[in-house]
């Protein structure tokens, strides 16, 4: 666990140069976006604490200050040693968001757990900060909170 943040962070740095360095999209404004994008954060699982890392894609339309779209997410939990997928609905104004959608989770034996997801969401453009909880149909540990954030790069549709 020592090491895995520190690659994690490393990871997501060697992401975010070429982003940077690439400068804004070619169009502003109303339209629709494909942000893709990888996510680095935390997971809390009944008291144990686990280091996440994955990747984003979305569809969003932009509507002046308002957006609405769909997302598809994947990420490996180091902690519960589990991978978790999720889709669903997204929307906000300004820089304040919210999504809503179903989540399926790895057995590490073997199988699928799933369940839904909501999370809140905080964008300042191609830098997200997220707070998300997941109840899984499950026995044992059934709730995931997640914090973190994404970095996703807005290609113009």
């Amino acid at each position: 666990m020592n090491r895995i943040l520190p690659a994690a962070l490393a990871t997501l740095a060697l992401l975010a140069a070429p982003a940077a360095a690439m400068g804004p999209p070619d169009r502003e404004g109303p339209g629709w976006f494909l942000p893709v994008g990888a996510s680095l954060g935390m997971s809390l699982t009944d008291g144990d604490v686990g280091v996440t890392l994955g990747g984003e894609l979305s569809a969003v339309h932009l509507f002046g200050t308002a957006w609405l779209g769909l997302w598809a997410d994947g990420l490996w939990d180091f902690g519960a040693e589990r991978a978790r997928t999720s889709a669903g609905l997204e929307a906000g104004w300004f820089v304040f968001g919210a999504e809503a959608g179903w989540v399926a989770e790895v057995r590490p034996a073997g199988g699928l757990d799933h369940g839904v997801r909501v999370g809140a969401l905080l964008s300042g453009g191609v830098l997200t900060g997220y707070l998300r909880w997941a109840h899984l149909v499950r026995e044992e540990r059934p709730d995931v909170v997640e914090i973190g954030v994404l970095l996703k790069w807005p290609l113009p549709l």
